[in-house]
């Protein structure tokens, strides 16, 4: 008797493009980082930018995070 394939099948579709996705992320990022400095900085002086870097660095931990799910 033949062993059956107990392996499930790939998933449908075209495989994900991991690169655009860390291009896009950057870019997300980035574009935070500067949106939030260029509107807080008149209001709070330089604390916009620890702000802005707390904001930045809490999209990339999201975007790190989604990608070790999606990955498994």
């Amino acid at each position: 008797m033949a062993k059956k394939n107990t392996t499930p099948p790939p998933p449908a579709g075209r495989p994900p493009n991991w690169r655009w996705y860390w291009i896009r992320t950057a870019l997300i990022t980035v574009l935070m980082f500067i949106f939030v400095v260029y509107f807080m900085l008149p209001r709070v002086g330089n604390a916009a930018y620890l702000w802005a870097g707390g904001f930045a660095l809490a999209i990339l931990g999201y975007f790190v995070i989604s990608y070790y799910f999606l990955r498994r």
